[in-house]
């Protein structure tokens, strides 16, 4: 663990309950205040993992997660402090704490020893106890929240695989290609077929993708001539459906989802699962079928199974809450809190929980139960369970506790230090110095003839250090100095180099190769050396550059050395340890100024300066003059400043005689940040080109022979328009908007007027031949009027009648309205694209006049969703339920009085 952290977090539980007033919390102070409460780091550390907070991910930036862990460490305390006030036993870091001892005499025997503190070979484990007290969420309840799945609302997010149902409102693809050819898109009805054309009618409801597909091809290969694979039957646009989640959600309702998605999707639209959620008994249920389990855990080892819960409208999911809950941690790879079926036991909780650990201790696992009001634990042998086919049953609530084989190795010495492998090396009965030395390989640099021996006392706790000669001892092997080595003994070898004041100086800047290298106060290394290493000076180094040096005894004193790199002397001055040289560029010490050209050239840019740049070559580098451009008006902008002065800003206009500049004997000297602004020829512009196409003499390309160029003189350059042409169908495309309402034979009767506007290069005009057919779709009678191959995709064309209106093409040709046509939405939209609505006048409408080529589309109604009104709330008045019950209300009266009169008489 950092010390730091966990110094933080003291400092933060000194402030809280002991309200120390100082600024500054110092180590020694932190340690003191809960040394002064009897509690060791190592123990609080143990009680706040058993809590789920690790200290080495806190991040003590976070102010909100620190205020959150505050109260967790003053409840651990409080807690730790109660526990040593019942008689608990101090933790074992406080009764090994031992003292630092040195070595006096370096030229002891071999059997001189002084008394410290061992270090630990296990840290030691958090108690199993406490780990089981963590409360874990239900595994596999996070699988439905955070993201892990997505709810599929539009095509784009899901495509229909084979495995998917169809139902009425899937919209679907058929297409041929080969000998045969054809593309069509098909939506299946209520009564759940297609009705493709000139074929009989094809029952997909009910059928998966791959059936239908079967299906399709076989009625269509009646009929068409193709191979197998140039057929495809596509799902374009699955249908939507209502689902009805309840139990243990987020959300309980009924949700609009598209059918792409199975019950696990589902489950993710209500925002995920509650923390009482079984996920083991969620039930898909359907009208007239046997409820549906699903298991989550079945899908986590085998996702496929998605496929067998598929949904159909108006479905029912339950989630019910979680029976049967057992928590198992310690080791295994997955610690949690997993539900259990009734018929499951220990064998099937640990496969959950990712198997055992390759240091599980199966002999004695630990349960904790409740019984009879009463918390007991019980020690399970599950490798004998094991040995005899047996397992453990287990019940609500039950903990489960697997430990860890923490036995620590006994056949082990480590080598630290300037060897070339350091490490731990196995070590058995008998074993020598010069054998591990031999292993481990010292440095040419090792100083062998002094290598401290640290090796434990009889107690296993206290170490002592030994003064041993390996020197010696690899120069006579198993002589007196090549001692026998015990295990957990630490031999510890130091260099040379280790003694040596030394460090690292670099060089950067205006050199061939900036780095750094390494530099003894001892070593007489100058700043010549320094050059030489870094490969020399660059070609745009200065003469001067500067040492940044730190005082070793005061990493705050830092002075600045000027070097003047065109003395010689300079060359011999002396590098430290922790040096920065930095040699400056000319670039650093010098500003690059730019001039700009901007108009009629080819590339307008900025061009840095130099004092022999002209005018001719600053429009040469521009790409030259472009065709619009007006040589006798080049504009210079310049500055004019001096220093210490404000600037001003002057103007000069030059005329270059001639477009081709590469003629031109111009020698116009420029200035820093001259702006250059080449004008253009006042009204330039090249030719409008118009294309008219369709029914005109001679249709093509036509350029405006004038400057403004109207729509009735391009028809007339065309040559008029032919006999057959409907100008009333006319349309306009311009580029970068598009389509424009335009109204041709306006235009033509009345040149100049405001149907006939001005055209820009590029338009389009196409004029159509006249066509005699209306078309009709929407909310109208169609299938009692119709068969069903005169009606193409919701459309039935007629001939033109002449000068009728909407309504009466709706009820001669079309059977009428529907019960829920949107009558006063009706519209009619021209061949030109202009569309004419349905005039709404109270009592009566007055529907839009039919032109040849029109459509006349009749717009269902809305269906509005009904709302609940909340308290207090105001409510819609329905005058026909009022009137009714004023009618009613009326007709008693009367009744009541006729009856009075009848008795009177």
């Amino acid at each position: 663990m950092k010390l730091q952290k966990i110094i933080l977090f003291i400092c933060l539980l000194v402030f809280v309950s002991t309200q120390v007033t100082a600024q500054v919390v110092t180590e020694s102070q932190a340690r003191a205040a809960l040394q002064k409460r009897g509690i060791s780091e190592s123990e609080l550390r143990t009680a706040l993992l058993a809590k789920g907070i690790d200290l080495d991910k806190i991040d003590p930036t976070n102010a909100a997660e620190l205020q959150r862990v505050q109260r967790i460490i003053e409840e651990t305390v409080t807690e730790l402090e109660k526990q040593k006030a019942d008689g608990g036993t101090p933790s074992n870091e406080d009764a090994n704490v031992a003292k630092e001892g040195t070595i006096e005499n370096p030229t002891q025997p071999v059997n001189s020893t002084v008394a410290t503190p061992v270090s630990p070979i296990v840290e030691a484990p958090v108690t199993e106890t406490d780990k089981a007290a963590v409360n874990y969420p239900i595994y596999g309840q996070s699988v439905f929240s955070g993201g892990n799945m997505k709810v599929f609302n539009k095509v784009e997010d899901g495509r229909a695989t084979g495995s998917y149902v169809l139902g009425p409102g899937d919209v679907v693809s058929i297409s041929i290609w080969g000998a045969s050819v054809l593309n069509t898109s098909q939506t299946i009805g209520k009564e759940g077929f297609i009705q493709p054309q000139g074929m009989p009618r094809l029952y997909l409801s009910g059928l998966t993708v791959t059936d239908a597909e079967k299906l399709t091809k076989s009625a269509y290969a009646q009929r068409s001539i193709f191979n197998s694979q140039d057929f495809s039957f596509t799902v374009v646009s699955p249908r939507n459906i209502n689902v009805n989640i309840y139990g243990e959600v987020k959300v309980n309702g009924t949700f609009y989802l598209s059918a792409l998605n199975s019950a696990f999707n589902a489950l993710v639209a209500t925002g995920g699962l509650t923390e009482l959620a079984s996920v083991r008994k969620i039930t898909l249920q359907r009208a007239n079928q046997k409820p549906k389990r699903l298991d989550v855990y079945e899908f986590l080892s085998n996702p496929i199974i998605a496929n067998d819960f598929s949904l159909q409208e108006n479905d029912f999911i339950h989630v019910p809450a979680a029976e049967k809950l057992v928590t198992i941690t310690g080791a295994v790879l997955r610690n949690g809190t997993y539900e259990l079926l009734p018929d499951e036991k220990l064998g099937a909780l640990i496969k959950f929980a990712g198997g055992t650990k390759a240091n599980a201790l199966l002999s004695s696992i630990q349960l904790k139960r409740i019984e009879n009001n009463a918390e007991r634990i019980i020690d399970i042998n599950y490798e004998e369970l094991l040995s005899n086919k047996s397992d453990l049953s287990l019940l609500n609530g039950d903990q489960i506790t697997i430990k860890t084989i923490e036995v620590p190795v006994e056949n082990m010495v480590n080598v630290e230090g300037a060897v070339y492998y350091p490490d731990q090396f196995a070590i058995t009965p008998g074993t020598r110095l010069t054998e591990i030395l031999k292993r481990a390989q010292p440095k040419e640099n090792a100083i062998t003839d002094i290598v401290y021996l640290r090796r434990r006392n009889a107690d296993k706790v206290t170490v002592r250090y030994e003064l041993i000669n390996a020197a010696a001892a690899l120069n006579s092997p198993g002589g007196p100095n090549d001692i026998v080595l015990q295990n957990g003994d630490v031999l510890i070898i130091r260099s040379a180099a280790d003694f040596a004041e030394s460090g690292q100086a670099s060089i950067s800047g205006a050199v061939k190769s900036e780095g750094s290298f390494v530099v003894n106060n001892d070593d007489n290394f100058t700043l010549k050396d320094a050059l030489f290493i870094s490969g020399g000076l660059s070609e745009n180094a200065t003469n001067f550059g500067y040492i940044t040096r730190t005082n070793p005894e005061n990493s705050n004193d830092i002075s600045y050395l000027y070097i003047d790199l065109s003395k010689e002397e300079t060359m011999d001055t002396k590098v430290n340890p922790g040096d920065i040289i930095k040699i400056y560029t000319k670039e650093e010490f010098s500003e690059q100024t730019k001039v700009q050209i901007s108009g009629a050239v080819r590339s307008p840019n900025s061009y840095a300066y130099h004092p022999n740049l002209t005018l001719k070559d600053l429009i040469i580098l521009s790409g030259g003059l472009r065709i619009d451009a007006a040589p006798n008006r080049v504009d210079v902008f310049r500055l004019r400043f001096n220093q210490g002065e404000t600037t001003k800003t002057i103007a000069t206009t030059v005329d270059l005689k001639s477009m081709n500049i590469f003629d031109s004997d111009l020698d116009f000297k420029l200035e820093p940040y001259d702006i250059v602004v080449v004008r253009q020829v006042p009204e330039f512009s090249l030719q409008k080109s118009v294309t008219i196409d369709g029914e005109v003499k001679y249709p093509g390309v036509y350029a405006s022979l004038q400057k403004e160029s109207r729509i009735s003189g391009m028809i007339k350059q065309a040559g008029g328009l032919n006999t057959t042409a409907y100008p009333e169908g006319a349309t306009l495309f311009r580029e970068g908007i598009g389509y424009i309402v335009l109204e041709l034979k306006d235009a033509l009767s009345n040149p100049g007027g405001p149907s006939d506007f001005i055209l820009e290069s590029g338009d389009i005009i196409r004029v159509p031949e006249l066509n005699s057919l209306v078309t009709i779709k929407g909310a109208v009678e169609l299938d009692e009027v119709a068969a069903d191959f005169v009606v193409t995709q919701g459309k039935l064309y007629v001939s033109y009648q002449g000068d009728k209106r909407a309504n009466y093409y709706i009820n001669e040709f079309a059977g009428g309205f529907k019960d829920n046509a949107l009558r006063k939405k009706v519209t009619v939209q021209y061949q030109n694209g202009r569309v004419q609505k349905t005039r709404n006048f109270g009592l009566f409408k007055v529907y839009p006049k039919v032109l040849p080529g029109s459509t006349v589309s009749v717009p269902y109604e809305e269906v509005k969703p009904e709302t609940q009104k909340t308290e207090g709330e105001k409510k819609d008045i329905d005058w026909g339920e009022v009137l009714a019950s004023a009618v009613s209300q009326a007709t008693a009266v009367l009744s009541l009085i006729l009856l009075l009169r009848a008795i009177s008489n």
